[in-house]
């Protein structure tokens, strides 16, 4: 593996940790709103929450392995074998509006809605010229998936597939819109098109608007 790789494996983790751990922070706010806690008793229990990236020994150890494993498990099924293509979710964003720097393809805000970016990296493995195609997101709540099959049609570079075939062995890396509703929240998963095997992977935790 180069060092290229490795270094990408890391910092794909890393985002992971960081919005892991943004989200949490953000739901322990919610939980105390209303509630008056000492700045002092908030402080330890951040504290505490951000003793769990901590590699120095101490009580929290078990469960920060436990933790990290889950976290690892969860980059793994990030990245699979999807029918034509070898298929990696890079990363997935969670943003009020698209700004691609050209004002006539920059997408406004939904006061409704959100826009969760998947950017992926679709590989051909095959030996001939094959078409990906963009695929759905599904939102996990209470038992139930949503699913959106409809992506943002933003016309700029580095945004969506537009029935581009890739030859063989080659790569395209790209952005795919979708819009969701402020009042979904939860486990984020997306499957990519031509996936016989109904293959997801999986893309981020979706916070409460």
């Amino acid at each position: 593996m180069s060092n290229y790789d490795v270094g990408h494996q890391q910092g794909s983790f890393s985002r992971l940790v960081d919005a892991d751990f943004d989200a949490a922070n953000a739901a322990l706010g919610e939980a105390l709103k209303g509630h008056k806690f000492p700045n002092d008793a908030y402080n330890v229990i951040n504290c505490r929450v951000g003793a769990i990236g901590s590699t120095a020994p101490n009580a929290y150890n078990t469960y920060a392995t436990s933790y990290l494993k889950g976290l690892q498990a969860k980059q793994e099924v990030m990245h699979g074998q999807v029918g034509y293509f070898d298929v990696t979710v890079n990363d997935c964003t969670i943003s009020k509006s698209i700004d691609t720097g050209n004002r006539f393809s920059t997408v406004k805000p939904d006061p409704d809605a959100r826009f969760l970016t998947v950017n992926a990296t679709f590989k051909n493995t095959d030996n001939e010229g094959r078409l990906p195609l963009e695929g759905s997101l599904f939102i996990s709540k209470d038992g139930k998936d949503f699913k959106f099959d409809t992506t943002e049609s933003i016309m700029s570079e580095g945004y969506g597939i537009r029935l581009r075939s890739l030859n063989p062995l080659i790569k395209l890396n790209t952005k795919i819109v979708y819009k969701v509703p402020n009042e979904l929240s939860g486990e984020v998963y997306w499957k990519p098109g031509r996936n016989a095997q109904d293959k997801k992977l999986w893309c981020t935790y979706l916070p409460s608007a």
